[in-house]
């Protein structure tokens, strides 16, 4: 009998001593559409090097899920381990005082400053210098333009040509001109250079350091260079030079399908959605070029960040690591959803000397790697996703209304001054 009790000691003490080692830890990721779907190829490789983490990717859209991170915010509800925030929300989230400050301990953060591209770890550090956000993508801005289609309409093709003609913003006008046309006889254009005027608008906005707010918080959505932008995006409008479509709309993808549009302005990660999904069997006729008088700009990109009421802080430290800091993890998102790395080293692999048969052995991401390289650290406000808010119902009231630049944009920066407080 006894030696059956000290049998059964035994056993508990394996049982339990077992489970211990077998026990992990569970962190939950919250992520928006395409970053879901690149963290989830990363998980196999993350849990080999770390089995005594459990991760899980967690997804909504992409408005729902920035929006549940302000509301979890305002009400002190539980959030994920880690916090995916897009650069759009970037100020008005990490300005709240819900996230850990990753240069202190055990994160350490500072020591990876000088491995990533300085303009995103400014957008990640709040005026008192603390680092709420860990740089993991970024998103060149990027002018894909389809070369068979200006070929057709008798205007360059080849990229070098392309750059040069859209060197001013009168060239890409030019352009424009030339490739709005009516192709089946009935009097109206039925194929245009871009779907929409508002582009223009929003890759000059992307390429101008001001952001919306001066250094004084104070708003400054009327300043010149934003009603030039607006002025070009009206003429283009005016003269009937876009095909008046709004992004993600169905007619907006099959005018990218069908070649209705020639010219799409946006981030590199636009690119694996044009290959991807949108025009997959466009293979070999696109090319890409920088924004016309070689402006340079960011448009979209992402951050990593952890909740200071999370319980399992350093676990989830250990994730945002592996996928901002290790260069495979870093390649891995970039070859799969075309997610630009924020990580220099990744930038300096050898697959981005790649000849890419999509854009017809162009070496397309050398183009967006010097693209990053003169990209202006964007100023952002916590009352940048107001501002934007009110700067979209200026574009609008003067693409579908006819309203004069300059006053939409004086009314826009008053209703900001208003609300902003």
């Amino acid at each position: 009998m006894k030696k059956l009790g000290v049998s059964l000691l035994v056993l508990v003490l394996v049982v339990v001593l077992t489970g211990s080692v077998l026990a992990k830890t569970k962190i939950v990721v919250g992520a928006f559409p395409d970053a879901d779907r690149a963290l989830q190829l990363l998980l196999d490789d993350f849990h080999a090097l770390h089995p005594d983490i459990e991760a899980e990717i967690q997804s909504l859209g992409f408005d729902d899920h920035h929006v549940s991170i302000v509301n979890a915010i305002a009400a002190g509800a539980e959030l994920p381990d880690v916090v995916m925030v897009e650069v759009d929300w970037i100020a008005r989230i990490t300005t709240s005082a819900g996230f850990e400050d990753l240069l202190q301990p055990p994160y350490n953060a500072g020591q990876y400053k000088d491995q990533i591209i300085p303009f995103k770890w400014t957008q990640g550090t709040t005026t008192d210098g603390r680092l709420v956000a860990m740089p993991k993508d970024i998103a060149p801005a990027t002018v894909f333009y389809r070369k068979d289609i200006f070929e057709a309409a008798g205007l360059p093709y080849e990229v070098d040509d392309v750059q040069e003609l859209f060197s001013t913003w009168e060239g890409f006008l030019d352009a424009a001109r030339v490739l709005t046309r009516d192709t089946d006889g009935d009097g109206e254009a039925d194929h245009w250079m871009i779907a929409d005027a508002g582009e223009i608008v929003q890759v000059m906005r992307r390429a101008d350091a001001e952001g919306f707010f001066d250094e004084n918080n104070n708003p400054i959505l009327n300043r010149p260079n934003l009603v030039r932008a607006l002025t070009l995006a009206k003429q283009i409008r005016d003269e009937g030079l876009d095909a008046k479509i709004g992004s993600w709309s169905t007619e907006w993808y099959e005018a990218i399908k069908r070649g209705t549009t020639a010219v799409l302005m946006s981030g590199a990660w636009m690119g694996g959605h044009i290959q991807g999904w949108i025009a997959p069997d466009t293979a070999g006729l696109w090319g890409a070029v920088h924004l016309p008088e070689n402006m340079y700009a960011n448009y979209g990109g992402s951050f990593m960040t952890i909740p200071s009421a999370g319980k399992n802080k350093e676990a989830a430290w250990e994730f945002v690591k592996f996928a901002t800091t290790r260069v495979e993890s870093q390649l891995h998102m970039f070859q799969s959803s075309n997610i630009f790395p924020a990580l220099v080293a990744a930038q300096s692999d050898p697959i981005m000397d790649m000849e890419v048969e999509f854009y017809g052995g162009q070496q397309v991401y050398r183009l967006w790697i010097e693209a990053a390289e003169h990209t202006p650290g964007v100023r952002t406000n916590r009352f940048d996703t107001v501002a934007n808010e009110l700067f979209g119902q200026a574009i609008s009231e003067v693409l579908q209304e006819g309203a004069d630049p300059q006053t939409a944009l004086d009314e826009a920066n008053a209703q900001t001054k208003r609300r902003a407080r």
